[in-house]
């Protein structure tokens, strides 16, 4: 809860407070059966938007600063079902995010803040998994995980 700024604070040099500017999510999935009792598929969307406006910073042109975010995130998953005893997954996941001024708080110019350019998440598994007698359950796997990250200053 943000509370009204008081003559104290006031004082203290901090003149505007932080409010919720823009915020959007959608989200969108969908999954099922391809081939009855063999192939399954799971697949989902996620777009955020939130914009919030920086307590105390403002850009050049007098305007109150605003904090951008924006995230986009798609998955996929597969399931192969290849007989009683052997099944076969698969899943990937991407997520995009951006940050249109990282660092922006009361006091610091526009300029100082960072841009971050949209950052590249990946998360891609397979996992295959087998009974191989009533008493023997065997799984094994692959799991790659890749983070691409970049921050520039603000121009």
């Amino acid at each position: 809860m943000i509370r009204e700024l008081d003559d104290n604070i006031r004082q203290r040099g901090l003149t505007t407070q932080p409010t919720v500017l823009v915020t959007r999510e959608l989200n969108q999935s969908l999954g099922g059966p391809v081939a009855k009792d063999k192939l399954w598929f799971f697949t989902s969307y996620r777009y955020l938007l939130s914009n919030n406006s920086v307590a105390g910073a403002f850009y050049a042109d007098g305007r109150q600063a605003v904090d951008d975010n924006t995230l986009k995130q798609g998955l996929g998953r597969a399931t192969w079902r290849a007989n009683a005893n052997h099944k076969l997954s698969y899943f990937y996941e991407l997520t995009k995010k951006f940050r249109g001024h990282d660092g922006l708080a009361a006091g610091v110019d526009e300029v100082a803040a960072n841009r971050r350019p949209p950052v590249h998440y990946s998360n891609l598994q397979a996992k295959w998994t087998g009974t191989l007698t009533p008493r023997l359950l065997v799984e094994t796997g692959f799991a790659r995980n890749v983070t691409k990250f970049n921050v520039v200053p603000f121009r």
